[in-house]
């Protein structure tokens, strides 16, 4: 009697366990691609307004606005198609420049005065919205606002995705939510008009702990962008070429523990989270690859045979030799096979 008590509190113990397992480990449904909270980090520095390269006179703020735009659009019509709220995807949009304003969490697309110059705030636009058919307008509106002007504060923008990532993680509602931060920058990171050492492996760590809950892209819109480049070769100085490059592959998900563009660790395996375009063709065409990958992304099929044989074990038992069964049968019925 002792021993079947000592089983059957064994069984208890793993069927309450399993009864108030989250969705998403549990039993996640095969029938839906996986809500997204997506933060877009955009670079809104002044040198946006110039030819992605000498051979292509489309600007880049152009190519930005028109494939964000293309992300909301092919999003909206995703979440129109969910009637269920828990399955629809969520968009958050952060412009990155010069500094934060002192109200961290003010959203809008406010600009300062400095030395006779106007420079953009690295600023949330939009907090987490879930874009549709009908309301997508709203979101768009948002991108097209944007006027390119000051320096490339990225250590700013990724302290402000990281506040995104980790409120998204804290919304119960969004227990299911995988979450995705897109970066994109046409250049060095700087306070001014050189490559920035600090500000570059500021943005690397503080990405570093934004790793710990979501993946992280980058997409380089510049003539030196070269994912092929992961850091320096040879004796001399580090090049231009090799620092953003580095810089770039350290802020995304190819290395997941970089601690400086010159520290990057060991890059995860197959991973491609940097990507880079020298054409308006070929950030198109990257765009697109990464909006049909993230509408693509679904839950794996739930697993239930350690589930299934627990239950078995437990209505093994005789339940006449115990003084109450019920708590057992109730934790049974609780499993969600969806």
């Amino acid at each position: 009697m002792k021993i079947y008590k000592k089983v059957i509190a064994c069984i208890l113990t793993l069927m309450m366990f399993f009864a108030q397992m989250p969705v998403n480990v549990f039993a996640a449904n095969q029938k839906n691609n996986i809500p997204l909270d997506i933060v877009l980090v955009l670079d809104v520095s002044g040198s946006m307004v110039d030819p992605i390269t000498s051979t292509d006179t489309t600007k880049r703020i152009t190519i930005l606005k028109d494939s964000i735009n293309q992300f909301i659009e092919e999003f909206a019509k995703n979440n129109s198609k969910q009637s269920d709220e828990k399955y629809q995807s969520r968009i958050s949009i952060i412009k990155f420049s010069g500094k934060i304003p002192d109200n961290v969490d003010k959203i809008g697309n406010d600009t300062y005065q400095e030395n006779r110059n106007t420079y953009n705030y690295t600023q949330i636009m939009s907090d987490f919205f879930t874009a549709t058919n009908d309301n997508k307008a709203k979101l768009e509106d948002v991108v097209n606002s944007i006027s390119p002007a000051g320096a490339t504060r990225s250590d700013f923008a990724m302290e402000l995705a990281l506040k995104q990532i980790n409120q998204s993680k804290n919304d119960e509602s969004r227990k299911d939510a995988k979450r995705i931060v897109f970066f994109v920058t046409d250049g060095q990171p700087t306070t001014f008009n050189n490559f920035d050492d600090d500000v570059a492996n500021g943005a690397i760590n503080t990405s570093k702990e934004i790793k710990k809950d979501a993946e992280v892209y980058t997409f380089g819109m510049f003539s030196l962008t070269d994912p092929s480049i992961t850091g320096h070769v040879g004796s001399g100085s580090w090049s231009d070429a090799e620092k953003f490059n580095a810089y770039m592959h350290g802020v995304s998900s190819n290395y997941s523990d970089a601690q400086s563009y010159k520290n990057l660790g060991t890059r995860a395996e197959n991973s491609a989270y940097y990507m880079g375009a020298k054409s308006s063709k070929e950030a198109t065409a990257i765009f697109d690859s990464v909006i049909a990958k993230l509408l693509s992304m679904t839950y794996a099929g739930a697993d239930y045979t350690d589930v299934d044989a627990a239950i078995k074990r437990a209505n093994s038992l005789n339940k006449d030799n115990y003084k109450d069964f019920s708590k057992v049968e109730d934790a049974i019925n609780a499993v969600n096979r969806d």
